[in-house]
């Protein structure tokens, strides 16, 4: 029969401790804060006798209601990070008992409770003790990346939980503990190494992004086993040394984070990363020879292996990795240098529905399939991959120098043809880049010839933008290669706009912004662009409403009446907005005649047009946008 607890009596000074603070820190802080000599005094009252004896204690719900009735604070939080027994194997527990930690589980000998595990640099921050100071399988701080310790630097004492002076005191010789010469974890393992103490440490806030982020596969797994699994993958993965048999903590406190990082990288894109790292790993073991192929094939099988697993976590392997436990290892073998299609796409940025159009194109990819069906995987050349990445960073699609320039696509394109921009010509970004694609050192040095030839002298009153300036010419597509070089060659004069910022230049349309005189372009009218000469180059027979604008010289607002009337056919384009067929865009602009193209031949505003026509010319007939382009070239020698 168990004695009756003694009566609680709640301290002064109440204690409200953080979401993510240790059942010990809770005491030990408490007795702190009121100034006791032990943390034993308040174990005693609420019928703890040591401070992990709350592991499996007959009262244990009972003791947790009691000790935050003694501290003062949520009673909900105490039962959460207690440490309770998930089961137990006997009657006084066993050390691989699942033990729960905040919202995760743990083996029981994983906590560490014999010594007060403490990072100096996070209880400057808060000083608290955190839950995951007490896990064996994070050695570092998931907030600081410092190295835990568990020893005074000064007097070389083991730290513990007896004395109430602080969590940042030693309690031996009782000094503040600093750490100057702290060990931090590598800078390229703390995403990671955070990932996975949200996991092992179970804290809700930053448990349920983690979470979100798996599969739901992983997600459908038990704490306990996610967290197994995790540092199993880790150092199947990790150090070659390293045959995945016995504790993991034997390695050292580096090489134990590094498996927890490298698993829960392991774990996203499930189970294709995994697939593909494990598929290079065999190629090199294989290539190197030595049997060391086959002693990683043991270790993989043996993540399947039922004895001392549990039945959720092996399933998961299973279903992952079939043709290790169906003998065919030989899938993941092929004779160069590989990287599976994860990294593929990471390496290039494109999709794996972009690289099955690169394997149907036959010639293009060098790979073979080491999985077919739902789920099909595969594996590429990493030199392939690296040459196809350097085509794709090393060009740009046609339409981000039209942007940049400010022009129509068809502009590029008559560059393109022309010489002043060199296409990327490379044939397997056919099937995944279909659209016109430049190198970048072209057009670079596209850019940079208009650059130079810009005055940086102030611009003359009624000098205008070159895209309103070339609204001259009409009745066909612009001569855009001959508008370029007219500039490029300084044969037209060209101005800033007061305070201009040409360190800017890359964020804004080039020919919106340069200024020329209103008949800088007037010479160029009867150029024409003859695409006929060109025979072999795809010019887009589609365009969209901002550059059938440009082409009839009219804005978004004007063209409306043409496709009201039915005279031009529009249609929803791939982007926002729409799309004309060149052809009826071209045939239009050789009917009408706008505004901006009469204004410097009569000799008004563009806005006065329509009125100059009505009163002295008014047998040139108004169409449904523009005027006759035939009435006006009849009566062109009279005006």
């Amino acid at each position: 029969m168990t004695a009756p607890l003694p009566e609680v009596r709640p301290l002064v000074a109440a204690h409200a401790p953080p979401a993510d603070a240790s059942m010990p820190g809770m005491v030990a802080t408490a007795t702190r804060l009121n100034v006791l000599a032990r943390t034993g005094i308040i174990m005693n009252e609420v019928g703890l006798a040591r401070i992990d004896a709350d592991l499996g204690h007959p009262h244990r719900r009972e003791i947790a209601a009691r000790l935050a009735q003694k501290i003062g604070c949520d009673e909900a939080l105490v039962a959460a990070n207690g440490h309770e027994y998930l089961h137990r194997t006997g009657e006084r527990g066993h050390p691989f008992d699942p033990v729960r930690i905040g919202a995760s589980a743990c083996w029981r000998t994983h906590l560490v409770f014999d010594s007060r595990r403490i990072s100096p640099a996070s209880l400057k921050v808060s000083p608290h003790h955190r839950i995951a100071w007490l896990h064996s399988l994070l050695p570092y701080c998931p907030e600081s990346l410092e190295l835990l310790i568990d020893e005074c630097p000064r007097c070389r004492k083991r730290l513990g939980w007896r004395r109430g002076w602080g969590i940042d005191t030693c309690e031996h010789c009782r000094t503040i503990i600093e750490s100057p010469d702290a060990e931090y974890l590598p800078d390229a393992l703390a995403g990671s190494y955070r990932g996975f103490a949200a996991i092992a440490a179970g804290i809700s806030e930053k448990l349920k992004p983690v979470l979100a982020a798996l599969a739901d596969e992983l997600r459908a797994l038990s704490p306990l086993s996610l967290v197994l699994l995790t540092v199993e993958l880790g150092r199947l993965l990790g150090d070659d040394e390293d045959d995945g048999r016995g504790d993991v903590r034997r390695l050292g406190t580096l090489r134990t984070a590094e498996a927890g990082a490298r698993g829960f990288e392991l774990l996203h894109e499930w189970p294709q990363r995994l697939r593909d790292e494990i598929a290079t790993r065999m190629a090199i073991l294989m290539e190197a020879g030595a049997g060391g192929h086959r002693r990683f094939l043991a270790a993989l099988r043996r993540l399947g292996d039922e004895d001392g697993r549990a039945r959720d976590r092996v399933d998961l392997i299973r279903r992952a990795l079939p043709e290790v436990f169906q003998h065919a290892s030989r899938a993941y073998r092929i004779e160069r240098d590989v990287i599976g299609t994860a990294e593929f796409s990471r390496l290039t940025g494109l999709s794996s529905a972009q690289l099955k159009l690169l394997r149907d194109d036959g010639s293009a990819l060098d790979y073979a399939i080491l999985r077919s069906g739902e789920r099909e995987s595969a594996q590429y050349s990493r030199e392939h991959a690296e040459d196809l990445n350097a085509c794709l960073r090393n060009s740009e699609p046609a339409s981000r120098l039209a942007g940049r320039l400010g022009v129509p696509h068809y502009a590029v394109e008559q560059l393109a043809c022309l010489g002043d921009v060199t296409m990327e010509a490379d044939p397997r970004l056919k099937s995944v880049r279909p659209e016109l694609r430049l190198t970048s050192a072209s057009v670079e040095a596209l850019m940079a010839r208009l650059v130079d030839a810009v005055s940086d002298a102030d611009a003359p009153d009624g000098a205008i933008p070159v895209s309103r300036a070339v609204r001259v010419i009409g009745g066909r597509c612009k001569p855009w290669g001959a508008i370029f070089e007219a500039l490029a060659a300084g044969e037209v004069a060209a101005w800033w706009p007061a305070g201009t910022d040409t360190g800017s230049l890359p964020k804004i349309a080039l020919f919106r912004t340069m200024l020329v005189m209103p008949h800088a372009f007037v010479s160029l009218r009867d150029v024409a662009f003859d695409q006929a000469a060109w025979s072999g180059f795809a010019f887009a027979r589609e365009i969209s409403q901002r550059d059938a604008c440009e082409i009839l010289n009219l804005d978004n607002v004007l063209i409306r009446p043409a496709v009201s009337a039915g005279r031009l056919n529009a249609r929803k384009g791939a982007a926002r907005g729409q799309e004309f067929e060149l052809a009826e865009i071209l045939d239009l602009a050789a009917e009408i005649v706008s505004a901006a193209e009469l204004a410097p031949v009569l000799g008004v505003r563009e806005n006065n047009v329509r009125g100059w026509l009505l009163k002295h010319r008014p047998e040139i007939s108004e169409e449904t946008v523009g005027w006759s382009r035939r009435a006006f070239a009849n009566a062109r020698n009279e005006l």
